[in-house]
């Protein structure tokens, strides 16, 4: 049930209204059909099922004869068939067949790493729609008042509900979702244990209360701690750092380059993260440079997304580096655009209101595009880093930039681990993310061709030095890159 929770703010901006009405249209009749469905499907079962499973010679218990503990439980179970499944059928999710996560707790730390509210969401969401299951099953069956027969009941619906989903691709099967469920259902029975004992006043029953709400409790303590450290701590989170250790004792390392040369400090610079507020500062200005008013916006998570009507121009806009994309809606992107040197290249850009430092690293054209790179160019007490991606029309005009050129400032010198300790690390399996490396079925043998030093900007907007490590084996086509945090 893993990404189940998507933010669409970005996807309605940019859609056309015609297109949002469609969408809406359709799934309010998925949503009423299936209402609809499930209407037809209670009405029948409280009416028909008692009868039914007495000429069967089955009795139910008391409590489950009850029409709307009946209707409460069958309006639970039909919510959970939407989410885990229909959704993906009505088109609310991506369907992406046998997606699966067997490393357990990888979502939290990818939680960790990102610190993005949706991540955190969607795992609390998955320990919220297992809590009916535990309240509900010791209202239906006496034998639930149990607890261990309610976790056990939470683990094999949802490891149920993760296996059909790994075998139809109508969801992500997540092992991370698995636990949520479980520790839902977990919660849920503590919690209609508290509600039963506050409502009866039987002996002792604050303390029973006390007991009840002891798991529930300390899960709440320790997140609230997690945040209250985030929040207290200098640094922030590398977003793309290791979630999880692969094991590498059988891979053979060969070292092909020679580690960089020992350095015990290295300086780290910072750009404050934008808020709300300030992306709507810097799209003002910006459309203020290109003669157009973006009068649409919209936020997600990670950044704001601007639009003007009239031109068709948009403007997306990152928190965490100010990064930005800018489109100009009347031109059309051609391969055959004009190919243009590097000057013209700049004089285009500077036209927009883009301004780019005397020394460029790089400078690639290729069917209508370029791409100008800056590595880590020190001005002062600057650092400017990055790149600037073009795309231009059949005219030779500007038709798409991605600006990540990013400029830093100078923040605080650093103690840092040696490069032979960061390769130590990077042989005991702390490999970050890299998406074309099998970490499920780790190569034998691997080289190390390249190292450098580098920079990854964190979640509070430091950039801090890291090792980058450049890693092939039998087989690639291109080298993964990893990387190992730097600061002792």
């Amino acid at each position: 049930m893993g990404r189940a929770y998507l933010p669409y703010c970005a996807f309605f901006q940019e859609i056309p209204m015609y297109q949002f009405i469609h969408f809406f249209l359709y799934h309010l009749l998925f949503a009423l059909l299936f209402v609809a469905c499930f209407l037809a499907l209670f009405l029948v079962t409280v009416k028909y099922l008692p009868s039914f499973l007495k000429k069967k010679g089955i009795s139910l218990p008391v409590s489950a004869r009850n029409p709307i503990l009946l209707g409460v439980a069958m309006t639970y179970g039909a919510f959970l068939l939407y989410a885990t499944f229909l959704r993906s059928l009505a088109g609310y999710v991506s369907q992406d067949s046998y997606s699966y996560n067997i490393h357990l707790f990888q979502g939290w730390m990818v939680a960790w790493n990102q610190m993005i509210p949706s991540h955190w969401l969607n795992l609390i969401l998955n320990i919220g729609l297992f809590l009916p299951l535990g309240i509900l099953l010791p209202l239906l069956h006496p034998k639930f008042q149990k607890g261990r027969y309610v976790v056990l009941s939470g683990f094999g619906l949802s490891l149920s509900i993760e296996l059909i989903q790994l075998l139809t691709g109508l969801g992500f099967c997540d092992v991370d979702d698995l636990f949520c469920n479980t520790l839902g259902a977990f919660f849920g029975w503590c919690f209609g244990n508290m509600f039963r004992l506050f409502r009866s006043k039987e002996e002792q029953w604050l303390r029973k209360i006390a007991v009840y709400s002891a798991a529930p409790a300390l899960f709440c303590v320790c997140l609230l701690g997690t945040f209250g450290f985030y929040l207290g701590k200098e640094y922030g989170n590398l977003p793309y750092a290791a979630t999880f250790t692969v094991n590498t004792k059988k891979m053979q390392w060969d070292l092909d380059c020679e580690l960089l040369p020992d350095c015990s400090t290295a300086y780290s610079y910072r750009i404050p993260p934008f808020d709300a507020k300030d992306c709507k500062e810097f799209a003002d200005e910006f459309a203020q440079k290109q003669g157009c008013s973006f009068s649409d916006c919209s936020y997600t998570d990670d950044g704001a997304s601007f639009a003007d009507p009239e031109t068709q121009n948009s403007l997306w806009i990152n928190y965490s580096d100010h990064s930005y994309e800018y489109s100009i809606g009347s031109r059309e992107p051609s391969e055959s655009a004009p190919e243009l040197d590097e000057a013209d290249v700049i004089e285009r850009l500077e036209q927009i209101g883009i301004s780019l430092p005397k020394k460029l690293n790089y400078f690639h054209w290729e069917n209508g595009r370029c791409q100008l790179s800056v590595y880590a160019q020190k001005y002062g007490n600057t650092l400017v880093s990055g790149n600037i991606d073009c795309i231009f029309a059949a005219d030779g005009s500007l038709c798409i930039v991605s600006n990540h050129l990013i400029v830093y400032d100078l923040y605080k010198q650093e103690s840092i681990i040696s490069s032979e300790e960061a390769y130590l690390r990077l042989m005991g399996g702390e490999l970050s993310l890299c998406e074309w490396f099998p970490i499920e079925n780790p190569p034998s043998r691997v080289t190390t061709i390249h190292s450098e030093p580098s920079f990854r900007l964190d979640t509070k907007g430091i950039f801090q030095p890291v090792y980058q490590f450049f890693v092939t084996w039998d087989g690639c086509e291109s080298p993964a890159v990893f990387f190992i945090p730097a600061r002792a």
